[in-house]
């Protein structure tokens, strides 16, 4: 494995484990077995790590949508599937989960930032598959950005901030959440 696979394997783990005030370039170094200057030859700032990590995270979630909504079938199914899709692979991102945690814990502006960035991100991807689905009339017109945003952060609620004293959700029970509300609700031949 190359030095910079293991900086950002090494930085996800650190991320994943203190979030991002308690990550420090010595415990990257320290992690992947290297030397505190080479994480410097690949990246120039705990900053600039932070970021890439991020826009992976963004990325790896696209890539895993876009994949279920260009395979066959009814747009709605396959929406439903990029979700569920992302669902089951969202424990490669664990690094999402406690950056979520401390944004609410401790409000830390540089991940609060960050993640909105990587809400931004994958708010204009949907909206953008949705506005495809609206020109084939798969989908009942809608504002596809505001949807989008709904979407985002249903999913990340229902993931991450689902509270106590209500039972935990299975993913196959947060699918048929989304199913329920946003497959049936926007099914263009049961809208009026």
């Amino acid at each position: 494995m190359d030095n910079r696979q293991k900086v950002i394997d090494a930085a996800i783990k650190s991320f994943s484990m203190f979030g991002y005030k308690g990550t420090t370039m010595d415990q990257i170094a320290k992690i992947a077995n290297i030397g505190k200057g080479t994480i410097y030859l690949v990246f120039s700032s705990k900053d600039e790590l932070f970021t890439h990590i991020l826009d992976d995270i963004a990325n790896d979630m696209q890539e895993i949508a876009k994949k279920s909504l260009e395979s066959e079938g009814p747009f709605l199914d396959k929406l439903s599937h990029a979700i569920r899709q992302i669902l089951l692979n969202r424990s490669k991102h664990e690094v999402f989960s406690k950056l979520s945690l401390e944004v609410k814990e401790i409000g830390t502006k540089k991940v609060i930032s960050g993640l909105e960035q990587v809400e931004h991100s994958i708010v204009n991807f949907i909206a953008s598959e949705i506005e495809k689905a609206q020109s084939r009339k798969d989908v009942a017109p809608c504002n596809a950005t505001a949807l989008a945003f709904v979407l985002f952060r249903t999913y990340t609620g229902l993931v991450s901030d689902w509270p106590n004293p209500y039972p935990h959700l299975s993913d196959d029970e947060i699918e048929q959440v989304f199913s329920d509300i946003f497959v049936r609700g926007l099914n263009p031949s049961t809208t009026s």
